[in-house]
């Protein structure tokens, strides 16, 4: 968090997260604490929260999806991205779902190199 107490704050400014391996164990189907720490820190901070992840478009799964954020508590992000079924390279979609974010994005947490790069600011990969 010490590196966004250095960033200027304004409202136009985002922070992107992934779901699996990042906010949430896949193992476990738990948050992983920290990460959690970090997202709770930004939304309180104000900051737009966006969230990008590679699971499916596909209705049940999305339904599935924001019924597990919910019940862990993720909540007050302003958008959700899931991967179109018929898109098979995830950092072709991650770029791009990263590059339609129209608020300043300043940091994107991810566990893989495509979580973060090009249109995400500030990167920090998750280490489990």
């Amino acid at each position: 968090m010490d590196i966004l107490e250095k960033i200027p704050f304004s409202p136009n400014q985002a922070v992107v997260f992934d779901i699996d391996d990042t906010l949430i164990d896949s193992t476990t189907h738990q948050l992983i604490p920290k990460v959690f720490e970090l997202y709770q820190y930004c939304r309180n901070k104000g900051y737009n929260i966006y969230i990008i992840t590679a699971r499916p478009r596909i209705p049940y799964g999305v339904q599935l999806t924001l019924q597990q954020l919910h019940v862990l508590g993720i909540a007050g992000f302003k958008n959700i991205a899931f991967r179109p079924p018929l898109e098979l390279s995830i950092p072709h979609y991650k770029l791009n779902a990263r590059k339609a974010i129209k608020d300043h994005i300043i940091m994107s947490i991810g566990d893989k190199s495509w979580d973060i790069g090009q249109y995400g600011g500030y990167g920090i990969i998750v280490r489990k």
